[in-house]
């Protein structure tokens, strides 16, 4: 190991190793020959020779270190101790805590003995018999294929007279081919380049003559000629030990007692690797058998080092080595061997929660751009993405627009009908053939050349993938088909006009005559299944200059597969101005609600600006109007996968990359990171990142496609398995996860959003809630899904829809979808009991009082019960107590009775009644009514409200006391007649009746406010007044 040949003289206890200088003996060691090393470099030694204790008893030599620590090992049940005159190569590290392992082979044993080895001692659960094909006799040795303590995948000659290895996967052997080996103790093996090479000893026995056999044709590939044709001793040891260097190399160190010791190389030929790009994997799939999990993934370049994952609750559990296969196979670099693979144990994976499977791959962190050396000449490249969809088994795939007829064989698109398609091209930037062998996918359509007045069409016009992998294509066209649908399962199928309807003139119209859609500029998608959206920029007028011929909509397409109405909105900020050309304008979503407008113009003025933005409220916040030509690049602007990056064609044939922040008023600012030249001319039509920072253009002005690896501050790229490899395995009968769904969460009610419950004993799970309103309810699901049937199908609830939580009490639930209402604010712990089918909510509700609030009902004259008409109450300065003087119940025209209820915040409109209901107070019974001067009880309950007999209340609402006052107001402040009353108001006087003669008022100065009035209301200032109603005279305060 690194150089250094060891071995034990038992006899003086001494170790010994060679090197390059020779000799070296140590004054330490110990009383055994058995000996090996671990994958860090650590020493292991046997302490004892003929007896049991040659397979218990060993001391350490730490890496780098100049002391012994003493191991002692117990057999794992089914193998037994006894002698043990060699050991094979260890694995892991035995002095860290994550460990490592050595197989044992004591004579007599039935089984390998696997010892796992942590911190220097034996970890008694991980270690383990393994069956040998044959019993272990003393001169057996056994070695790993890998650095994988946690694994079983080794070699073992368990006695010297099997004459070969036989190979364990996960401890399960077969014996493999014999191969000239012979009966001589030891040997090793080593995998390179996904091939596993045995080094056995050949030749005369007891000599030192070895040779190296591919296991994968079982052929021996290279020998080492015996120097000595007499043993030293008879029997002797050839010891060989591999030291794996890198996919390629390996170096063999041999120890033949009383004859050599040796270092050889042994190599393979290196391919050519793929090119240098900023790397990441993809095609991962997850193998899941019984006692292991194989993830197998590729490469798109180069990797210094990839690392398998296991993920589960937002964090890394678990990771393993993983290989960095990369290379081309053929030297015209067009077969590639990208295909790797790392087995996890089973046990590695954790109970009672979803665990998927990610590969981080780590190359090169580029200073400046690199350009790749694949390109494709397309006459008019208009349009170009990427699938960054993890979920998609096309993750990677590259699709691009050719928009005009090519017109030589220098063109990728050349002899493809009129060249115009869709053209598809892999990882690997190798094009994708269709059902001919050849390049363009047309699906079906005729791609239109020119508009009828003789303008340059470019169809098809743009493609874009949405987060959930639909592949959406424009088109530019006179044909009625403005949007198509790709299948990308079956690119040869035909493509599905979603978009389409009767053709008028330029514009596409629905069935009643209602503009639907025009010809395509640009296009863009934000979203996925029920929440997509489409952006599309779009001219009416055949491709002349002109700003009315362009309009921006938005279509709320969601999961549908036709479109056949208008827009569901057209963005006023972006339409009938700025853009003049039919060729390079883009409209680019943000992840803020937000819209990005790039404009090719030669000089950026106001009304042709070069770079807008629109926030979500549709408001222009950024302008490019004096920059000269910054951004005459073509109108390409692309986002990266994370939004953390935006790139945009700049002029001299540049592309500039931006991070995009937000100033103090939260209007975007740009800050250049780089710029890079483009290679392409000036025009840049489009732009795509993957996931790694590749960037994507094409352009019509260099005619070409190109890709180019950009800087970054990290080279690590994780990319997750499809979840279709997750794995939720449950430790019990119960679901392994729990989730609660609902108005807790943010989103609220998102069947992908839910709060994880800790899983307990016996189908028992708990989590803490919190609730902002006493309208908040909750489900209990064991799924998170996009998909509401997949979650309902999984579903725990109430068996009455939204029924109420008793705090504090176990109350019985159902497989079903009805919701469980909490009906109390503040934080609760959930209990939920699979077992016995109950759910249990405790904890002490948060009281807030409100700061205003309203009666509302029957307590205007119009008698209607809307929630956005109301008469508020008086906080008292001191407590939760509030008061309104002289509030009318009216009569509801039924029963002599007046409803209400009282809220914290009035409606926006007429139908507004979720705002109302959420912050409403009222009895827990419906109608109950309440009797003049007698409290009655008010509380958060929803939708109930109170009744009381129509007449003249003052009201008090004390909500810290949970109660409602109301006393009638005898004839206002005074019986004028029977039938006729005066009430002060706020900021009002109002009679009540039919007075004889008219009324009037005055101030406290005597200057007169009405006189002899027919009014029966009258607005007046705070004050205190005099009424003369029928000659009688009263004096009221007005508050």
């Amino acid at each position: 190991f690194d150089g250094k040949v060891w071995t034990n003289n038992k006899t003086a206890s001494k170790l010994i190793y060679w090197d390059e200088n020779g000799k070296t003996e140590l004054e330490i060691g110990a009383g055994g020959t058995g000996i090996a090393v671990d994958g860090a470099g650590n020493i292991i030694v046997s302490n004892a020779f003929a007896g049991a204790g040659a397979s218990t008893n060993f001391v350490i030599l730490p890496a780098g270190g100049d002391a012994l620590q003493n191991l002692t090992v117990t057999m794992p049940s089914g193998a037994a101790a006894g002698r043990m005159d060699f050991m094979g190569r260890a694995n892991g590290n035995i002095m860290s805590a994550e460990g490592g392992a050595v197989y044992l082979c004591p004579s007599g044993s039935a089984s390998v003995a696997k010892i796992f080895i942590a911190n220097g001692a034996q970890v008694a659960e991980k270690s383990k018999a393994i069956t040998a094909i044959v019993a272990c006799g003393s001169d057996g040795i056994a070695v790993p294929l890998d650095n994988n303590p946690e694994g079983d995948n080794f070699l073992a000659r368990p006695a010297r007279n099997q004459s070969t290895f036989s190979y364990y996967t996960d401890g399960v052997p077969t014996a493999y081919v014999e191969a000239g080996s012979n009966l001589t103790a030891a040997g090793d093996a080593v995998v390179l380049n996904g091939v596993t090479y045995t080094i056995e000893p050949a030749g005369t026995n007891y000599c030192d003559g070895f040779q190296i056999v591919d296991r994968s044709t079982n052929e021996v590939v290279a020998t080492h000629e015996e120097e000595f044709s007499t043993s030293a001793a008879t029997p002797n040891q050839n010891a060989l030990a591999v030291e794996k260097v890198d996919e390629y190399t390996a170096n063999i160190y041999q120890y033949v007692p009383g004859q050599l010791v040796a270092k050889y190389t042994f190599s393979l030929p290196k391919p050519v690797l793929l090119e240098a790009r900023n790397a990441y994997a993809y095609d991962i799939k997850v193998e899941h058998h019984t006692g292991n999990h194989v993830v197998s993934y590729r490469l798109n370049a180069p990797a210094s080092q990839v690392k398998v994952q296991l993920w589960a609750d937002g964090e890394v559990v678990k990771e393993y080595d993983g290989t960095t296969i990369a290379q081309y196979t053929d030297e015209n670099k067009t077969a590639v061997n990208n295909l790797n693979t790392v087995t996890i144990p089973a046990a590695d994976v954790p109970e009672d929660t979803k665990v998927s499977f990610r590969v981080a791959v780590t190359s090169e962190a580029l200073t400046e751009a690199a350009v790749a050396e694949k390109a494709y000449r397309f006459y008019h490249p208009a349009g170009v993405a990427i699938d960054n969809n993890t979920d998609s088994p096309y993750f990677g795939r590259l699709y691009m627009t050719e928009a005009m007829p090519s017109t030589s064989a220098t063109y990728h698109s050349y002899g493809e009908g009129n060249g115009q398609g869709l053209y598809i091209f892999d990882q690997m930037l190798n094009p994708v053939t269709n059902a001919e062998g050849s390049y363009a996918f047309k699906g079906g359509q005729t791609f239109q050349e020119k508009f009828t007045n003789g303008t340059t069409s470019y169809d098809p016009r743009k493609v874009r993938i949405t987060e959930d992998g639909r592949v959406l294509l424009s088109g530019q066209n006179e044909n009625g088909v403005a949007l198509w649908e790709v299948n990308p399962e079956d690119l040869n199928a035909d493509f599905k006009p979603i978009i389409s309807g009767t053709p008028n003139g330029y514009d596409i119209q629905t069935a009643d005559g209602q503009f639907m859609a025009a010809p395509n500029v640009s296009m863009d998608v934000k979203g996925k299944g029920s929440n997509l959206k489409v952006l599309m920029l779009s001219n009416n007028n055949g491709g002349q200059f002109a700003y009315g011929g362009y309009r921006t909509d938005e279509y709320d397409l969601g999961t549908a597969t036709e479109w056949t109405t208008a827009p569901s909105r057209n963005i006023a900020a972006l339409s009938g101005k700025y853009t003049i050309t039919h060729t390079n304008t883009t409209v680019l979503y943000d992840n803020e609600g937000g819209i990005w407008y790039a404009n090719s113009r030669a000089t950026a003025t106001a009304d042709e600006p070069t770079l807008v933005h629109i926030n979500a409220a549709g408001e222009e916040d950024y302008k490019v109007e004096d920059g000269g030509g910054l951004y005459y690049g073509g109108g390409g602007i692309a986002f990266n996968h994370d939004f953390t990056r935006l790139a945009i064609g700049t002029g001299s044939n540049t592309i500039t990359v931006y991070a995009v922040s937000k100033d103090a008023d939260g209007k975007p600012v740009l800050t250049e990171e780089f710029n890079f030249e483009t290679t392409i001319g000036r025009n840049c039509n489009d732009i795509a990142w993957d996931i790694a920072d590749n960037l994507y253009i094409v352009g019509n002005s260099g005619e070409w496609l190109k890709s180019f690896s950009l800087p970054r501050e990290s080279g690590e790229v994780v990319v997750a398995a499809p979840s279709k490899y997750d794995v939720s395995i449950t430790s019990d009968e119960y679901p392994a996860e729990l989730f609660i769904i609902g108005g807790v969460t943010d989103p609220v009610w998102s069947p992908e959003t839910g709060i994880k419950m800790k899983k307990g004993e016996e189908g028992v799970y708990t989590a803490q809630i919190t609730t902002n309103a006493v309208t908040d309810n909750i489900g209990i699901v064991s799924v998170l899904d996009a998909d509401w049937e997949t979650v309902n199908a999984n579903r725990w609830g109430f068996a009455e829809d939204n029924a109420t939580v008793a705090l504090g009490t176990a109350m019985p639930i159902v497989k079903g979808t009805g919701a469980i209402c909490i009906g109390a604010v503040g934080t609760f712990d959930v209990t939920v009991d699979l077992k016995n089918m109950t759910i249990l909510v405790e904890g002490e509700p948060v009281v807030e009082y409100p700061e205003t609030l309203y009666i509302i009902g029957n307590v205007t004259e119009d008698v209607v019960f809307l929630p956005n008409v109301g008469k508020e109450l008086v906080k008292d300065a001191d407590a939760n107590v509030y008061r309104a003087e002289d509030i009318q119940i009216y009569d509801n025209g039924e029963s002599g009775y007046g409803y209400f209820a009282f809220v914290e915040q009035l409606g926006a409109d007429e139908e507004d009644w979720n705002t109302v209901n959420a912050n409403r107070f009222g009895p827990a019974v419906s109608d109950t009514e309440i009797t003049d001067g007698v409290a009655a009880e008010i509380g958060n309950n929803g939708d109930t409200s109170y009744k009381a007999k129509a007449a003249i209340y003052d009201i008090v609402v004390d909500l810290e006391a949970g109660t409602v006052t109301l006393t009638e107001v005898e004839g206002g402040v005074e019986d004028v007649e029977d039938v006729v009353a005066v009430v002060a108001g706020r900021g009002e006087i109002r009679i009540v009746g039919e007075p004889a003669t008219g009324v009037s008022i005055y101030g406290i100065n005597g200057q007169a406010v009405a006189l002899n009035s027919n009014e029966r209301v009258f607005n007046v200032a705070a004050g205190v007044y005099v009424v003369v109603v029928d000659g009688k005279t009263e004096k009221v305060m007005v508050r």
